[in-house]
This record gives C-alpha cells, sequence and structure tokens, in this order.
C-alpha cells in the first residue's frame, strides 16, 4: 500500500482527470496517503486538482507543441530549469513513486525522479502516444496505455501494460451501475443531448454543431410531430456565451417560422461542467469529441454516442481512439470533414438517435462493454509492484 505518491502532467483535462483518477484510487486505499498532483501553472491542473482534495504543485514549462518554431523554441529553453524545479519539489517530497500521465510537466519531472533514483512510470491515455510520453518513454521503468492499439506504438519496450484509461472516482461510483432512460421525447419527458466540445472548447463543435443539431430535429420532427429536445452544451471558456447567444438565436428563428407547435429545442451553455456525473446520467445522446479520458467517462455511462474527432488533435490521435470503439459497434463515427463539407449525412445520424430508442439503447449496450471501470485499480497495482 503506497503512503506516497506523485502524479505529473496536465495541460489538457484528459491528462489532468486520468491523474485525479490515479490519486483518488491511492487515497481510497489509504486514506493517509500523500497524494500530489505536479503539473504546470497554465494548464487545466491549475483549477481542477485544487477542487480534488489532492495537493497541487507547479512548475514554469509550456507545451513544445504550441506557438510554432518560436514558441517551441522558447518552450525548450524553460526545460532545464523546470528539471531543476522539478527535482527540488521531489527531493522534498520523497514519494515512492512517480507516474507521468502526458503534458508538458511530465517529462521535465520524470527526468528530475529519474536523476533522483525514484520509481518513474507513465501512462498514455490514447491510441497515439503524445510527445512527452514519446520521449519519457525509454527511460522509464514501466509503460501502461489505456487502448489496446497503443502497445504497438512503443515497440522498444517489452512488456507494456494494457490498464485502460482510469475515471475519477465520484464518477466511478454513480455511473457504475447506472441504466440509461428511455425517453418519450415529449414536453414531459424530452430528450437530452450532451453536446460535449472539449476542456479548451472545440471551433468545430461550437459553431456548426448547434446549427446542425436545429436542422437534425427539423427533420426528426418531419416524422414524429411535437419532439421536445433539451441540450446541455459543454463549449469552453473561450465559447460559451457566444453558442449561447447562437442557440438563441436558432431557437427563434425556428419559432418564428411557425414551427414551435411541432417541436422544441432549449438550450443551457456552460464553459464547464462541474458535475458530469450528472450530465452523464440525464443524456439519452451525446455529440462529442474522440478524447480517451471523454470516450472512457461515456463508455462507463453507456451514454449512446456521435463522436467527431478533432481533426487538429496532435498527430491525429483523436481519429486513432474513435476507431477502438467504432471497430466495436459502440459508437457512431462521423468524419468533422464530411461533417464541415456537408452536413446533411450527420443530421440524418442525429435525427435517426434521436427517433429511435431502440438504436440508443443498442449503442449504449455495446459502448458499455467496452468500459474499464477498473483501469485506476489496475494501474495503482502497478504502483504498488516493487
Amino acid at each position: 500500500m503506497l503512503s506516497n505518491v506523485v502524479v505529473t502532467g496536465g495541460g489538457t483535462g484528459g491528462h489532468v482527470f486520468t491523474g485525479i483518477a490515479v490519486l483518488d484510487e491511492v487515497r481510497r486505499r489509504n486514506p493517509s496517503a500523500r497524494t500530489t498532483f505536479l503539473g504546470s501553472a497554465v494548464g487545466h491542473e491549475s483549477t481542477l486538482v485544487p477542487r480534488s482534495g489532492h495537493a497541487s504543485r507547479t512548475i514554469d514549462v509550456r507545451p513544445l507543441r504550441l506557438n510554432g518554431v518560436e514558441g517551441a523554441a522558447r518552450a525548450l529553453t524553460r526545460i532545464p530549469a523546470a528539471v531543476i524545479a522539478a527535482g527540488k519539489i521531489l527531493r522534498e517530497l520523497q514519494p515512492e513513486v512517480v507516474l507521468g500521465v502526458g503534458g508538458a510537466a511530465s517529462g521535465p519531472a520524470l527526468i528530475a525522479a529519474r536523476l533522483l533514483g525514484l520509481r518513474t512510470l507513465l501512462h498514455e491515455q490514447n491510441a497515439v502516444p503524445g510527445l512527452a510520453n514519446r520521449l519519457s518513454g525509454g527511460f522509464v521503468e514501466h509503460i501502461l496505455v489505456g487502448l489496446p492499439q497503443v502497445r504497438g506504438r512503443f515497440v522498444a519496450r517489452p512488456g507494456v501494460v494494457l490498464t485502460g484509461n482510469p475515471v475519477r472516482a465520484e464518477l466511478l461510483a454513480t455511473l457504475t451501475h447506472h441504466t440509461p432512460r428511455r425517453v418519450r421525447g415529449t414536453a414531459d419527458d424530452p430528450i437530452n443531448v450532451l453536446v460535449l466540445g472539449g476542456s479548451d472548447g472545440s471551433l468545430f463543435l461550437n459553431s456548426r454543431g448547434p446549427l446542425s443539431l436545429w436542422r437534425a430535429i427539423e427533420q426528426a420532427c418531419a416524422q414524429v410531430e411535437g419532439l421536445h429536445v433539451r441540450v446541455l452544451h459543454q463549449a469552453g471558456v473561450r465559447s460559451a456565451k457566444r453558442i449561447a447567444g447562437f442557440y438563441e438565436r436558432i431557437a427563434a428563428e425556428g419559432h418564428g417560422a411557425g414551427r414551435a407547435t411541432r417541436c422544441s429545442l432549449s438550450a443551457e451553455v456552460k464553459p464547464f461542467l462541474d458535475d458530469m456525473g450528472a450530465a452523464y446520467r440525464e443524456a439519452d445522446l451525446a455529440v462529442a469529441l474522440a478524447g480517451a479520458g471523454t470516450l472512457g467517462e461515456l463508455s462507463l455511462a453507456g451514454v449512446p454516442s456521435i463522436v467527431v474527432p478533432l481533426t487538429t488533435s496532435a498527430d491525429d490521435h483523436q481519429r486513432e481512439n474513435a476507431y477502438h470503439f467504432a471497430r466495436h459497434g459502440g459508437i457512431s463515427l462521423i468524419d468533422q470533414r464530411d461533417w464541415e463539407r456537408d452536413d446533411s449525412a450527420a443530421c440524418a445520424e442525429i435525427a435517426r438517435l434521436l427517433l429511435d430508442a431502440d438504436a440508443r439503447e443498442a449503442l449504449s449496450a455495446r459502448f458499455r462493454r467496452l468500459a474499464t471501470p477498473g483501469a485506476a485499480a489496475a494501474i495503482v497495482d502497478q504502483l504498488e509492484r516493487r
């Protein structure tokens, strides 16, 4: 049983929530354990970790991939100082083990940990390893992966362990035995659609998404009069106000065209969803990006999902993430490029799933079979090995 663990990484919500889930499991096994997340001061860890109840420490480091060549050069100049700063923190904390989860802080912290002779492991959530994990994979003791196809990417390393992608304890407890609702789509029992634009906000889902969703609802209403749809849209801090106004205009235009008696759309737009458990439990259909963490949570909840991989994701890793679930029939996969050229197919698919409760239930059952509720436990099992 571990008593002092450091998880390092961050930047995106997916990296941060993975780290929090692991620390949750360490604390579940040993409530008195010292659990620390070591990240950067500019990533999502700066706000998410303090809310989790785990200690938070930061170093000054930036992602190498952002802001072009000049940004990468500036980020590189910070690495030596970041390694030194991480070393000071780790010498102070004296953890039994350090786990990297990807992101800007992960590389310098793992280098410092190795120089101090500490046990080091890394966990890769995505189907394509991120830059930090690719660079760190050659010197950590063990590599853990969230999706089966990523194992072949670490070709130089034997014994890569498939653990699955962990889910935070608060979600694991509420979603493991959750039964998706069977709704009628009426005013008293509307269909709830959850739109997840990602922790940084997807420009595509936050612009094309509302308009296409309204067109899909119109298509569905042509077949079933009086359909009621309620949307909860997580849009990111930068886009929330603009998207809220977009939905208001769409609804007003629809009602102005005399369609208010035939179907209705109400929408709530938030920059970030604090209670993801409630959002997943209430969702009858999701339209989401293909972040590994998001797919892991949606599969655990069994939310029927239309997945649109982000085309600008590093090394196109979201598309690879989505393929794992699509191959087993767990999600409805739509290519963003196709949607951008012509949204008729996307609208038709949304309308189909709005109208067909049996199709939603079948998608939910297949998706849930791909969930990995024991992932956090499997990761901590590896951390506890000597």
